[in-house]
């Protein structure tokens, strides 16, 4: 890499700019993309081992963070760059809508938490710096450097994955849900669309990543290894917050007006079908013209917890009274449940190619 300061000299075009940090030792290096629309940056230790990688795209005027590898390292600094498969990693992928996909992989590359949170989208933007003005970028991109190093670096990966969803709601109103769990935020977009989508709309547009069932809907909040104590942790805490908003929201607050599911009867039954243990209940709320219901189990193995949200017809969880009265009435409704009892409630966690 070219050891350029922080006003460098011009490069030919159709070069990328390399600019390494004038300090000694470098904490920082930089490389934009001949087209300078891409900035790769990467923050260092002791000169030499990253530990932060973060990709930023430029609009012209903005640039747009797309990606953020965090590293720790529980045998201790190598000094250098090693495989990310050695190390335990936090990455976090922007999304559309200014969330955040997370992920946690332990050392041999086994994923052991994955989740998605909400964030300020503008912590994930920048003025597009001039030529030698690194500073804004380098502040607002700048990784905290404690833990990364020893046994107590995969407990503060955790930590810090933790850390992108807000621990408390700011107001009680519809406006504050932002600042909420993801899921709610999802509950606020179903209302706002009211009972039209899943048809004239795309599930997609109430959030992703989303399962898309056509009449339903599964929302992957978050998934963990069972023999991770700190993912599974992090489910259980995701679980608490938006079963409480979602009580308080949509569910009567301190009347309790939610709905629990059977897992032997109806959907919850559909939900058993898809290999999944529910831990604790199963809670649906009316949103619109729909049923949103929070699933947090573990499969059959006993290796994975996952917490979703299911959005499916009203009908598959409550039927009006007297609604049935009519020939054609009941018609509906048999086959709104033959609908409900052959729905496919099983899911993956949608794999996203990777970034160039």
């Amino acid at each position: 890499m070219t050891d350029q300061s922080n006003t460098p000299e011009p490069v030919p075009a159709g070069r990328p700019l390399d600019v390494l940090d004038p300090a000694d030792p470098p904490s920082w290096s930089l490389r934009i993309s001949p087209d300078r629309r891409r900035f790769d940056l990467v923050f260092l230790a002791g000169s030499t081992t990253p530990i932060r990688e973060a990709v930023w795209e430029s609009d012209g005027e903005r640039l747009r963070c797309r990606r953020v590898v965090d590293l720790y390292y529980p045998d201790g600094d190598p000094r250098g760059r090693v495989p990310v498969e050695e190390v335990v990693s936090v990455a976090q992928r922007v999304l559309a809508d200014g969330a955040v996909e997370a992920q946690v992989a332990l050392p041999g590359g086994e994923v052991a938490l994955r989740e998605v949170v909400n964030a300020s989208p503008e912590h994930y933007r920048v003025a597009a710096p001039a030529l030698g003005d690194w500073e804004p970028l380098l502040r607002l991109a700048a990784p905290d450097p404690d833990a990364r190093f020893g046994a107590a670096a995969a407990e503060t990966a955790f930590s810090f994955c933790a850390q992108h969803v807000p621990r408390v709601f700011t107001g009680n109103t519809h406006e504050a849900m932002i600042s909420g769990p993801r899921g709610l935020s999802i509950l606020r977009a179903l209302d706002d669309a009211g009972p039209a989508v899943g048809d004239a709309r795309r599930w997609a547009d109430a959030g992703e990543p989303v399962i898309d069932r056509g009449a339903s809907a599964v929302f992957p909040l978050c998934v963990a290894r069972v023999d991770v104590p700190g993912a599974v942790a992090r489910v259980r805490e995701l679980r608490g917050e938006l079963q409480t908003a979602a009580i308080h929201f949509y569910g009567g607050d301190f009347f309790h007006a939610e709905t629990s599911l059977d897992a032997d009867e109806g959907y919850g039954r559909s939900i058993a079908r898809a290999g999944v243990e529910a831990i604790g209940s199963m809670y649906a709320w009316r949103i619109q013209g729909r049923a949103a219901v929070l699933v947090h189990g573990v499969d059959r193995d006993s290796a994975v917890e996952s917490l979703a949200l299911h959005v499916i017809p009203a009908d598959w969880v409550w039927q009006r009274p007297g609604g049935a009265s009519t020939k054609r009435a009941q018609s509906r409704l048999r086959r709104s449940m033959r609908e409900r009892d052959a729905a496919d409630a099983s899911w993956t966690w949608p794999e996203r190619q990777p970034d160039a």
